[in-house]
């Protein structure tokens, strides 16, 4: 069984990773402003950080008649007829599928439009992360949270 992570888990793990490293950089403190962070595609990041020599997402795949079955650069086994989507080649029409072949039911633009801020302030000696998330899909409605760590 492959493990995929959804968007908004994937994000909550981002709002995580991200207040750590700058609670780290910040010497354990932060200033009187609040510092606001923009989130960024998990294909962006990855890729970046791999060096990969085009954006592609490693947790998404399209369909590749030509495409052999593979182990993808994140690890990702797939089959024979996937591939992970390149960002700028393909279209943002084309519909995903997991890495066994099977449909998620969304295409590549819903995948990489959803987007977000996250909002570190220290208030009483606690850091407060504040998080806000534009386009996921739910499926029930997200209440906004205000969270002191």
């Amino acid at each position: 069984m492959v493990y995929q992570m959804t968007p908004p888990k994937r994000l909550f793990l981002l709002i995580l990773a991200a207040a750590g490293l700058q609670f780290a950089f910040a010497d354990g403190s932060f200033a009187a402003s609040p510092l606001t962070m923009n989130f960024v595609t998990h294909a962006s990041f990855f890729s970046a950080e791999s060096k990969q020599p085009k954006t592609l997402d490693p947790q998404v795949f399209v369909q590749d008649p030509a495409a052999e079955a593979a182990t993808g650069p994140q690890g990702i086994k797939h089959a024979a007829g996937v591939r992970p989507p390149l960002i700028e080649q393909d279209a943002k029409s084309s519909p995903l599928y997991n890495a066994d072949g099977k449909p998620l039911g969304f295409d590549l633009q819903t995948w990489l439009s959803p987007s977000g801020t996250v909002t570190i302030t220290e208030e009483n000696g606690k850091i407060l992360l504040e998080a806000t998330f534009r386009g996921l899909k739910a499926e029930r409605q997200l209440q906004p949270v205000r969270e002191p760590f």
